[in-house]
């Protein structure tokens, strides 16, 4: 007699863990399963991590034209899973059409008019 077995596993409760996995980095889990009449096999499952790209928040300042010049700033905020968190790529005295721009690998940042 042959029997096949389906085998099914929802990475759910461990899923904040999984999602700290590296591009690359690999977690497996064995699982034995046994027959009745004494025979027992190996189910393992191999999960390899992938770059889970990070979000960063948006933002908009509003300036009034005067004669002076003008400077706003604020913080971006950055959410990684993975384990190794992204930073912002820094930029600084990024010219526009009206002033500059300046941000750290933080997220803070000015903008200053010419």
């Amino acid at each position: 007699m042959n029997y096949s077995l389906i085998y099914s596993r929802t990475c759910q409760e461990n899923a904040s863990a999984l999602n700290n996995l590296n591009a690359g980095q690999s977690a497996s889990e064995s699982f034995t399963v046994a027959t009745t009449d004494g025979g027992s096999a190996t189910v393992t499952v191999n999960i390899t991590g992938s770059e889970d790209v990070s979000t960063l928040t948006s933002a908009t300042a509003n300036l009034s034209e005067t004669n002076a010049v003008l400077s706003t700033g604020g913080t971006l905020s950055l959410t990684d899973l993975d384990a190794t968190a992204a930073t912002v790529v820094a930029q600084t005295g990024t010219a526009g059409s009206y002033g500059s721009f300046v941000i750290n690998s933080a997220g803070v940042w000015t903008y200053t008019t010419s």
